[in-house]
């Protein structure tokens, strides 16, 4: 087999699995749409629970300094 028929299979198979993808997509519309609409709220809810859990963690990191200097100058 030379070079161009392999070329010419592989691009008739990326066609083919791109366009039967294409058509699934176009059939099952809403389930498409509600499984990414979910996908992304998921994602979302993760990306702020570690925000907000770095948040939380930096200010306890602060505050717990705060109190063992305050620990170490009454104790000094």
């Amino acid at each position: 087999m030379d070079q161009q028929t392999k070329a010419a299979l592989k691009k008739d198979k990326f066609v083919t699995s791109t366009s039967h993808g294409l058509e699934w997509a176009a059939e099952n519309r809403r389930s498409v749409i509600t499984t990414t609409a979910i996908l992304l709220a998921v994602i979302g809810i993760v990306v702020l629970s570690g925000v907000l859990y770095n948040n939380r963690m930096n200010a306890a990191t602060v505050a717990f300094g705060a109190a063992m200097q305050t620990y170490q100058t009454l104790r000094g």
